[in-house]
């Protein structure tokens, strides 16, 4: 426009070619097709899923044998063998590694780190932790509890019940005003609750991946899904307040992290974009090679 400000721009990320165009949310968000771009990145499964002892064995490919960067290790995920263009995960759930943990069987998998934690207590536009009203959520969520372990499952499901218009009209809104209007998909109830972690000094970070849902096609899907890990212990914990899970099941694929610094999602979206459209997922069973 005259004042130099971008109002037509176009993109690639991954297999999705997109327009973007400068205009008022209203307009933004009218006959918004959300659903469909939805289903164009799921990505079915050709078997059923195999869950054994908590955990599960997924084979990652790219589509057309290109190389695909590593995928990124946490607490519930390792990469167990790699190629080029293939990856190996085994992903078991917090309560599972926290077992096999006790039973000298991963030893590595919730050993004590040390980080520096300030830019995951940091202010920024998206969690606004000087609101009233966060502080307000957050008090009356914890009610209280001293316990960090007793904070986040509180916190989780309070955000899970807390945001009761759950649909995916929001695009990524601040905690503020999510905490105002109660409305949003992953990326808000993650917000939200990555906020008030940090209100009642929990480090905090969203995580981007994939999670597993089972309505879609024969054997179930994956979907692009946000949620949450939390510093505690000298761990990184994952949460997930969409789904309501204090542990999160294993269907959880990790792929990006942010730490919600204003212009970091941009980062954090260029990551997701060398995946999306690119890659299969097959259940793999160790068994069978």
């Amino acid at each position: 426009d005259t004042q130099n400000n971008p109002i037509y721009t176009e993109m690639t990320i991954g297999a999705f070619k997109l327009k973007m165009i400068a205009t008022n949310k209203s307009d933004a968000i009218s006959g918004l097709i959300t659903k469909e771009i939805f289903s164009q990145s799921l990505i079915k499964l050709d078997k059923p899923l195999k869950i054994v002892n908590g955990c599960l064995f997924l084979k990652i490919t790219s589509n057309d044998n290109s190389a695909i960067p590593p995928l990124t290790e946490t607490s519930m995920q390792k990469i167990i063998a790699s190629s080029q263009n293939w990856q190996i995960l085994k992903i078991c759930s917090y309560s599972e590694n926290q077992k096999n943990s006790k039973n000298k069987k991963h030893t590595t998998a919730y050993k004590k780190n040390t980080i520096n934690t300030k830019k995951y207590l940091a202010n920024s536009s998206y969690v606004n932790l000087k609101d009233p009203l966060l502080i307000k959520l957050a008090k009356q969520a914890t009610q209280n509890t001293t316990n960090p372990y007793a904070k986040i499952r509180k916190l989780c499901m309070f955000v899970h019940n807390y945001i009761t218009k759950k649909n995916l009209s929001s695009i990524f809104d601040n905690a503020a005003h999510i905490a105002r209007t109660k409305t949003g998909d992953c990326s808000e109830h993650s917000v939200l609750l990555a906020a008030l972690a940090r209100i009642e000094n929990i480090p905090s970070r969203i995580v981007t991946g994939l999670a597993y849902t089972p309505t879609i096609g024969k054997f179930g899907a994956f979907g692009y899904h946000m949620w949450v890990q939390v510093w505690i212990d000298g761990n990184w914990i994952d949460i997930d307040p969409t789904f309501g899970q204090i542990h999160p099941d294993p269907t959880h694929i990790a792929i990006a992290f942010s730490d919600l610094a204003d212009g970091s999602l941009t980062t954090n979206n260029a990551k997701l974009a060398e995946y999306i459209g690119r890659i299969k997922i097959e259940v793999w069973d160790k068994n069978n090679g």
